[in-house]
């Protein structure tokens, strides 16, 4: 992410994960505000909206992993 970007305000069905890889950012995660570093790691649960601020000189370089746990479940289950 550029320095002074955003993203838009994200909210799914899915649960997602988000590792820190270079830079800061600051994150609007539900109701909470939080600072984001090389190496943190943010467990993002179905439909909480967040959000990503660049407010910073640098990149902010992240990776986002995420996964359906309904269907994983079925899967689990033997059904998928």
């Amino acid at each position: 992410m550029d320095p002074g970007a955003h993203s838009p305000v994200d909210k799914h069905a899915v649960t997602e994960c988000w590792l820190a890889s270079t830079g800061t950012a600051r994150m609007t995660l539900g109701d909470e505000e939080l600072t984001l570093t090389p190496g943190d790691i943010i467990a993002i649960a179905p439909h909480v909206p967040h959000q990503v601020f660049n407010e910073s000189d640098d990149d902010f370089v992240f990776f986002s992993v995420w996964w359906d746990a309904n269907k994983e479940q079925a899967v689990e289950a033997g059904e998928g």
